[in-house]
């Protein structure tokens, strides 16, 4: 994941921090790790590894997950169990399951196909609209 932020160094930011970063003309581009997780077990030799954020990106798609319920609150409470940094990405669609994945230990989520997706959006309001 490359992040592109303002330009110049960011106040109290450390050394450490400061030696992952890429400066340009007119941005810094901060480099981190992201662990694409569809289990806690996932999360755990994420976090072990030095990842720098873990997500419930895989939820749903492995064979062990398939069953798995989006947006996968169960798994977003164990990583951020582990982790300080969870993010919880799949299956938001509603203010309501944003604010539960906040509630569930999100640091962050990702709202994609929600918003993105204009087939089903359309879809959705030509269902709605009555025949004639």
């Amino acid at each position: 994941v490359v992040l592109l932020l303002r330009t110049g160094p960011v106040e109290g930011m450390s050394a450490s921090v400061m030696k992952g970063y890429v400066w340009g003309a007119s941005f810094i581009a901060v480099i981190i790790a992201l662990a694409d997780c569809a289990t806690a077990d996932d999360g755990r030799r994420a976090a072990e590894a030095g990842a720098d954020l873990v997500a419930t990106t895989l939820a749903g798609y492995t064979s062990e997950t398939a069953d798995c319920a989006l947006p996968a609150l169960a798994l977003l409470r164990a990583l951020a169990a582990l982790h300080p940094f969870a993010v919880c990405e799949g299956g938001i669609v509603t203010p309501e399951q944003a604010g539960a994945a906040f509630a569930a230990g999100a640091s962050a989520i990702v709202v994609g196909g929600a918003i993105t997706n204009i087939d089903k959006l359309t879809r959705g309001f030509a269902a709605a609209c009555p025949e004639r």
